[in-house]
């Protein structure tokens, strides 16, 4: 899975329910620190 595609589901994911970072990375097969990276990068403001 292409990252954009990953953050795109995380949102999707996020707004259903509450997930972990490491049940994302379960769910997504990536690591923990992945997951935490994608957050940051949705957090960012964007101009």
């Amino acid at each position: 899975m292409h990252r954009m595609d990953r953050l795109t589901a995380i949102v999707l994911l996020l707004q259903r329910g509450k997930w972990t970072a490491a049940s994302l990375a379960r769910h997504f097969e990536v690591s923990r620190r992945t997951i935490l990276r994608d957050i940051e990068a949705l957090s960012e403001p964007h101009a």
